[in-house]
């Protein structure tokens, strides 16, 4: 209990939703954000803010739309490693983009424009933001600009496109297999330790292994990644 009243002492706004960042939202300054079709939404949005901080990822290829939350929970471990902040993941299901309007068995919501500080800019207006308020809703802030930086590795455009069977070929088949662990690797999976992509992921400076296994955190867009790398792994490697 006296944690629960601490926090609401120190971030009464989780508590009080139609929030933007920390800011009470004034809805006379909140109008329709429209692009010609859904990819024109994809990208990386922000909610909340300092330790309740979340990042939305937004990936659209042609009918196949992934919307993730991460952010970060406080895990107790034996192993020093592992104990402190870790990142989670939960991925949206059956979502979809009509218009402005965003739906989601988790939540629906509205793409929107807000007048903040003098500046006109894009969010995502969640009914049930990923930092759960219990009343109101919360407006994620578009991070315009290159989405790929918020990831790391060589192969990051696995995250937002379904990299087709011809772009696949082009590859080394050392390459493929690196793609493709890539994409569990940026959950901090936990690899064979003394196997070859142990070694490799743990010569990358951004790698950190969470001693689990990611697969529960993909999302539909790198599982058809995976497949698609694996089937072009085996056709490179048949006589």
């Amino acid at each position: 209990m006296r944690k629960l009243i601490l926090t609401f002492l120190l971030f009464p706004n989780l508590l009080l939703g139609q929030v933007i960042v920390d800011d009470q939202v004034d809805e006379s300054l909140i109008t329709v954000w429209s692009t010609e079709n859904p990819s024109g939404y994809e990208g990386v949005y922000r909610f909340g803010w300092s330790e309740w901080e979340s990042e939305f990822y937004l990936a659209v290829d042609g009918n196949i739309i992934s919307a993730q939350v991460k952010d970060h929970d406080w895990v107790e471990s034996e192993d020093e490693n592992l104990r402190g902040w870790q990142a989670q993941y939960r991925n949206y299901h059956n979502v979809r983009i009509i218009g402005n309007k965003f739906f989601s068995d988790e939540t629906n919501g509205e793409f929107v424009r807000y007048v903040r500080n003098g500046e006109k800019i894009n969010g995502l207006k969640l009914d049930t933001p990923p930092n759960v308020s219990e009343s109101g809703y919360e407006i994620g802030l578009f991070q315009t600009g290159d989405k790929l930086k918020f990831f790391d590795g060589k192969y990051r455009q696995t995250k937002f496109e379904i990299l087709s069977d011809e772009t696949l070929k082009s590859y080394l088949t050392e390459q493929l297999k690196i793609m493709r662990n890539e994409i569990f690797a940026r959950y901090g999976h936990a690899f064979i330790k003394g196997g070859e992509m142990a070694e490799y992921f743990g010569r990358q400076r951004w790698y950190y292994s969470l001693d689990r296994d990611a697969t529960p955190f993909l999302t539909e867009i790198e599982k058809q990644n995976i497949a698609h790398i694996r089937a072009v792994e085996a056709n490179k490697k048949s006589p």
